[in-house]
């Protein structure tokens, strides 16, 4: 072999080797880009349910503080017979539909509370029905104090319910939180490998 044709593969042996180092930096920049921006698509994705998550935990809690100043304002009223006593309850009957519309259109996203919500509201127009306008109507003039206390007592059970469906409702947005987050670990766990 000549010293040229030994130069000239060792130029093409070298000129070889730089390829498939720019090739492996080429590939690794690509992949590091790539991963980057699926983590940027991630991160943007999961900001979006963490301001949803926040949304919708608003709206149970106003849901909730309606539902207690309702409930609070009437029971004052039935007690003291003081129409002063009855404020809670009309702050909040001003505000109820629109608190629980707020909470339907957050929540159609999820059907398992989407369904759980519709409950509360249906529980919460028929405690408005059948125990607040009924008792109002009677204007604290007790015919029947048998009736009166069922009333109540009814009242009291609705109240309960719409209390465990705020309760459900706390407990599934936990559950969707808790999964996000592991879903978020696991791509970062991926991301680090």
């Amino acid at each position: 072999m000549s010293n040229h044709e030994t130069q000239r593969r060792s130029i093409r042996t070298r000129s070889f080797l730089i390829l498939v180092f720019g090739a492996v930096v080429v590939f690794t920049f690509v992949r590091v880009l790539y991963g980057v921006y699926n983590f940027d698509r991630l991160l943007s994705d999961y900001d979006a349910r963490v301001m949803s998550n926040d949304r919708v935990q608003d709206a149970i809690e106003r849901v909730a503080a309606n539902s207690v100043d309702s409930e609070t304002g009437l029971r004052g009223w039935m007690v003291t017979r003081d129409r002063r006593f009855l404020e809670p309850f009309e702050r909040a009957s001003l505000t109820r539909e629109e608190k629980l519309s707020k909470l339907l259109a957050i929540e159609s996203d999820n059907p398992r509370m989407e369904a759980t919500t519709q409950r509360m509201v249906a529980r919460i127009h028929e405690w408005a029905r059948s125990v607040a306008e009924p008792t109002l109507a009677a204007d604290g003039k007790v015919t029947d104090p048998a009736a009166a206390l069922s009333l109540q007592l009814f009242g009291k059970g609705r109240m309960d319910l719409i209390r465990a469906d705020i309760d459900e409702l706390r407990g599934q947005l936990g559950e969707r939180r808790k999964a996000e987050g592991v879903t978020l670990k696991q791509y970062r766990d991926q991301l680090s490998r």
